[in-house]
């Protein structure tokens, strides 16, 4: 059998994915892009997650492997505190009570 040299790095041809050697193995290099939007998800977005995996398989599924979920759940935490925020000062002014 021949000892053969293997290259650190190589490109396949057929898919145009760059690989590295790790050990015996060549590993792909690939990397999940960034999520469009970053920060902490909130009460709102937690819930929204909670009913997504529960009750919205298929969709929660599609969305994390586009790497969609995230972004999505902070919409909804903005969607739902602005909402808040709203029916706050609704309620405030049907009760004549009014906050400095």
């Amino acid at each position: 059998m021949e000892n053969k040299e293997l290259k650190e790095r190589f490109i396949d041809e057929r898919t145009g994915i760059e690989y590295t050697l790790q050990g015996d193995y060549y590993i792909p290099n690939i990397a999940m892009p960034k999520a469009r939007r970053t920060g902490n998800i909130g009460k709102y977005g937690i819930l929204k997650l909670n009913y997504m995996k529960k009750y919205k398989i298929p969709e929660y599924t599609e969305m994390l492997l586009n790497n969609e979920l995230k972004s999505y759940l902070l919409d909804i935490e903005d969607e739902c505190k602005e909402k808040l925020t709203t029916l706050i000062k609704q309620m405030a002014e049907k009760e004549n009570i009014y906050s400095p």
